[in-house]
């Protein structure tokens, strides 16, 4: 994606982190262009909907309307109810929150879901065991109905999910800002400094993760996690305290529905059995030669 390539590119150049810098790079046209499509495409579907809502409540029907939000709300319907001091949330402050969803949840699930794909190809072993589990759960249906209850049975889909996460964390480094003097390891870190954490190194640390660079699900089993991981902050892949990703149960119920309907159909194969992908940091984890993965339908 062309704005998280030139977001990282503005952070470790010195043209890019100085706006009037920027502004002479061959990266400022393109860059303003993705913002707007992006903007506009937002605010298209903000005031869509908030038409949408306005004319429901001149209408009989506003009762069906208020039922249905009560039994379980989109996003956007929320925020266009959200008052603060008395004040519904103006168009432009509601697109702000949209946005922080639509980038915060696209890329990396798209990212994530690409390396679970290649490990599952990779090791046609848990893939036999997986596709097993997700017949199990949904029978023979080549469409199944996705509830809360039958994705929380999917036991060795989300060890996979975490696993994979584990090797390839769709954000492989955070930062934070200290708000603090803050010493660690014998070292003070004045107030605003910021610190990067390394999540993909930690995850690949032996101390935290025997053989770290096996694929092995059944780390995530739940008897396994109590005993290999006594400390909860060396898994990180949606960051952690309060300022982890918010996202992150809509995102592994999103995973386990886009894995369980490929599994259903498809077999997974790589064209070359020893590939392994390089990767690249655009803010993202990706593989930067593509996955050559073969989807064979299944009979």
């Amino acid at each position: 994606m062309i704005l998280t390539q030139i977001t990282f590119w503005r952070m470790y150049n010195i043209l890019g982190q100085s706006d009037v810098a920027f502004r002479f790079s061959r990266h400022y046209r393109p860059y303003r262009q993705m913002i707007k499509v992006s903007n506009d495409f937002t605010m298209t579907v903000i005031r869509r909907r908030r038409s949408e809502m306005e004319s429901a409540e001149n209408q009989e029907t506003e009762r069906d309307f208020e039922e249905g939000s009560k039994r379980r709300s989109a996003l956007l319907d929320k925020l266009l109810r959200m008052e603060i001091d008395g004040r519904r949330l103006t168009d432009e402050q509601i697109k702000d929150q949209v946005n922080s969803f639509m980038f915060a949840g696209h890329d990396t699930t798209s990212s994530a879901l690409t390396f679970i794909m290649y490990l599952l190809a990779k090791h046609p072993d848990v893939q036999r065991k997986l596709y097993k589990e997700v017949k199990e759960v949904f029978g023979d249906s080549k469409h199944p109905t996705f509830t809360q209850s039958t994705l929380n049975n999917l036991k060795f889909m989300d060890q996979v999910i975490k696993e994979a996460l584990r090797l390839y964390p769709s954000v492989p480094f955070v930062s934070r800002t200290v708000d603090a003097d803050t010493e660690l390891a014998g070292v003070t870190y004045p107030a605003g400094t910021t610190i990067s954490l390394g999540i993909y190194f930690m995850h690949h640390n032996p101390a935290y993760f025997p053989e770290p660079t096996r694929f092995k699900p059944e780390r995530f089993a739940p008897e396994a996690e109590q005993i290999e991981r006594k400390n909860p902050y060396v898994y990180i892949p949606f960051s952690a305290g309060s300022r982890n990703c918010i996202g992150q149960k809509f995102a592994m119920n999103e995973m386990k529905t886009a894995v369980s309907h490929v599994v259903l159909r498809c077999e997974l194969e790589l064209e070359d059995p020893d590939f392994v992908p390089r990767l690249k940091d655009e803010l993202i984890l990706k593989p930067s030669d593509g996955m050559p993965i073969k989807f064979l339908a299944r009979s």
